[in-house]
């Protein structure tokens, strides 16, 4: 007697779905894996190790209590189980955090299931660290100003054209921490040579000429 074994239409709907969802899992799986050896072979290109301490130890808000990971020699982590609910909604309390030396970190969040999701490179800040950094800069981007007549385009543009600013024949160009300064050639030479009582007799000087 030949046996013939049939299953309804709903049956393999079901089994389908089964199925799928356990390749999600599996998947799912994997990817907390592959994150777990990445962070702790690969090198980064952000601050290193005592850039993470900084962070941890100047109680940045994401970094705090958190731990180092990472196999010696290799590139490391902060891990901690996330203890507030992010703001923007990157993660939620007892997701798990791996905080990168360059300002992003990955997530790990786990649902009610059980599956394991990873989101990878999301940005995170501490003004304990970046308002240093911030305030050299304008510091350096200051001094510059000061010591060669420099100007952004947006402070020229206030006395002169687009057009010229831009005229590499008319303007010397810098750029100083990403800020580009401009400086107008004609006089720069002797204005910055000039002592501090110099050059206000040169400013003096320039304004005669144009009342003239």
């Amino acid at each position: 007697m030949k046996n013939i074994f049939q299953i309804t239409e709903q049956e393999k709907k079901e089994i389908l779905e089964k199925h799928n969802l356990f390749k999600k899992v599996l998947k799912s799986k994997s990817e907390v894996k592959r994150l777990m050896i990445n962070e702790q072979s690969t090198p980064t290109s952000g601050g290193g190790v005592e850039f993470l301490i900084a962070a941890r130890d100047k109680s940045c808000q994401i970094a705090k209590g958190a731990v180092l990971k990472g196999a010696p020699g290799k590139a490391t982590v902060l891990y901690k189980r996330a203890d507030y609910d992010s703001p923007n909604g990157y993660f939620k309390i007892g997701d798990e955090l791996y905080i990168k030396d360059n300002f992003t970190f990955d997530v790990v969040t786990t649902d009610v299931d059980g599956k394991k999701t990873v989101i990878t490179n999301r940005r995170w800040n501490c003004p304990a660290l970046t308002k240093p950094v911030e305030d050299q800069k304008k510091a350096n981007l200051e001094k510059t100003k000061g010591e060669g007549a420099w100007k952004t385009k947006e402070e020229l543009l206030k006395s002169d054209t687009e057009q010229n600013i831009l005229d590499p024949e008319m303007y010397d160009v810098k750029v100083v921490d990403g800020v580009t300064l401009y400086r107008n050639k004609s006089g720069a030479g002797v204005q910055t040579a000039l002592t501090e009582r110099g050059q206000k007799i040169f400013q003096k000087y320039k304004k005669m000429l144009q009342v003239m």
